[in-house]
Order: C-alpha cells, then sequence, then structure tokens
C-alpha cells in the first residue's frame, strides 16, 4: 500500500504537480516500502520456523507486487527529481 501512495505521489509531478510530491513519492516507495518489506519478510521467517506452517501464493504475489512498484516509484521519483534539480 506504501509502494503504491508512494507511486501515486510521484506520478503527480508528471501531469504539472509540485516536485515536493516526487520527494514525498520517492520516500514512501523506497526506504518506507522497502522497510515494511523487510518487517513482512522477518514475521514471516518466524512463521516458517513454527512447527506448521502454510504458505500462501497470494502473499508471495503481493510480495513481487510491492517490489515490481516500489521500483518504479523509486526510478520515477529520482528521474523527476533529477530533472528538477538539472533545472537549477
Amino acid at each position: 500500500m506504501v509502494a503504491l501512495l508512494g507511486l501515486t505521489a510521484v506520478a503527480l509531478p508528471l501531469s504539472g504537480g509540485s516536485t515536493v510530491f516526487a520527494f514525498i513519492g520517492w520516500l514512501l516507495a523506497g526506504p518506507a516500502a522497502f522497510y515494511l518489506l523487510a518487517q513482512h519478510t522477518v514475521a514471516d521467517m518466524q512463521q516458517r520456523a513454527r512447527p506448521v506452517y502454510a504458505g500462501s501464493k497470494a502473499v508471495q504475489g503481493t510480495y513481487w507486487t510491492v517490489v515490481v512498484l516500489g521500483f518504479v516509484g523509486i526510478a520515477l521519483g529520482a528521474w523527476q527529481i533529477a530533472e528538477w534539480a538539472g533545472r537549477l
């Protein structure tokens, strides 16, 4: 969800919004999303260490969706920030 919010915030400058949204989107899609993804991975590893574990294909698909959305948000945010810095 955080990666999607970041991607949305990054898309706002593409339509003429403020560069501040590019910074906010980069932070949400990058460090914030991947921090939460790491927390999920730690919790999942703890569950896997228990005697009974039922893995889910939906969780695995969601994991990779967050990774892709995060990378796209990071790339778009970095692009917008670089364009802004180039115009200084």
